[in-house]
């Protein structure tokens, strides 16, 4: 990962298996892994607004996402981003939260499905707890 005041750049491989092919791994994924970018356009005193992208790749399926994070004097944050999913499942998120203490990151999300599946999917609501490593 490369991380500057303004632009963050980060990409993880999960699984490289080069020169076998899926059978010979019991039809498992030969790739893996995602990269994400982000750069900071406005900071100042009381707020900062950081646009994102990231993209994850699993075997056949590849999802993107595209968002932004505000935070609000360098403790309060909300975040949206819109997730294109190659199989149809595509989906918008919304977060909020708050750093406590300098060490902890809460927060609470909820995601809808926007895509045909949206019938059956009646939305995920995610509750989190991050440490915030230094």
């Amino acid at each position: 990962a490369y991380q500057s005041k303004k632009l963050f750049l980060a990409f993880s491989m999960e699984r490289l298996q080069l020169g076998r092919t899926a059978e010979e791994v019991n039809n498992t994924t030969l790739l893996q892994g995602s990269a994400m970018a982000s750069y900071t356009v406005l900071q100042d005193k009381l707020f900062e607004i950081t646009p994102y992208a990231h993209f994850y790749s699993y075997g056949d399926f590849l999802y993107t996402n595209i968002g932004a994070r505000t935070l609000f004097k360098k403790r309060y944050w909300l975040a949206s981003h819109y997730r294109y999913f190659d199989k149809g499942s595509d989906g918008l998120n919304i977060a909020a939260g708050i750093d406590l203490f300098g060490k902890y990151r809460i927060g609470y999300a909820y995601e809808m499905t926007i895509s045909k599946l949206a019938s059956a999917d009646g939305g995920i609501h995610e509750f989190m707890l991050g440490f915030i490593l230094k």
